[in-house]
């Protein structure tokens, strides 16, 4: 996410009462998030329909297969970024 709509999605959730930001003690520029008791409260239940729809994503996947995909995902991964830092590079070049 940008920053800017990073910012907004947390006065969001502070407003909300989810999180709390606390001062950095060792970087006063910073800001330390804490979960509240409320977004504890509905922790759980959100791991647990991650978890059901991670199932139905993956249902009939065998292990050896998603290892593959994940194989083949992370090296494709790796190589858009060393073309984006490539690309930079000319760019800072000219």
């Amino acid at each position: 996410m940008e920053p800017i709509a990073l910012g907004r999605v947390l006065d969001r959730l502070e407003k909300s009462g989810f999180v709390q930001r606390r001062a950095d003690p060792a970087d006063r520029r910073a800001w330390r998030l804490y979960l509240t008791p409320r977004a504890h409260a509905i922790a759980g239940a959100m791991d647990e329909l991650a978890g059901e729809a991670i199932g139905d994503l993956l249902a009939g996947i065998k292990a050896a297969d998603l290892a593959v995909a994940t194989k083949v995902l992370a090296q494709a991964k790796a190589n858009m970024l060393r073309l984006v830092e490539k690309s930079q590079d000319e760019e800072h070049d000219d």
